[in-house]
């Protein structure tokens, strides 16, 4: 009988070939899991970049809405001020003028009544 052939070589080396498929199928696919983390991990970056970008854009509007408001708070203040200013300046000189004609009314009735006892000395009938 001749001697048989060693087949269990030939089985080896496509055992290897069949773990070098593997490894580079596992290469390939952990570097596209890769890939898509890095486009992932870029995509949320963008995001938040927007979102800070949007986050500031809100605090300067917010900023000038804050400074709009105070300014009117303070002219609100500054027009009651001068309103109650106003009244008050108003309210003195209506009594200042009702004083004036209080003392003229009184004048004028010492003066009537006067005029009244003049008349009535002078002639009695009259004041009937």
């Amino acid at each position: 009988m001749p001697p048989k052939k060693k087949k269990g070589k030939k089985g080896k080396k496509k055992k290897k070939d069949d773990a070098t498929l593997v490894l580079e199928d596992k290469y390939k696919k952990t570097m596209d899991e890769i890939e898509a983390i890095k486009d992932h991990l870029a995509i949320r970056k963008e995001i938040a970049r927007r979102s800070q970008s949007m986050g500031d854009e809100w605090k300067k509007k917010m900023k000038v809405a804050q400074s709009d408001l105070d300014t009117q708070q303070h002219d609100t203040k500054v027009i009651h001020s001068e309103l109650t200013r106003q009244y008050k300046t108003m309210q003195d000189d209506q009594d200042a003028k009702i004083k004036l004609l209080q003392v003229e009314l009184e004048s004028t009735n010492n003066q009537l009544s006067m005029s009244y006892s003049v008349c009535s000395v002078t002639s009695p009938t009259v004041m009937t």
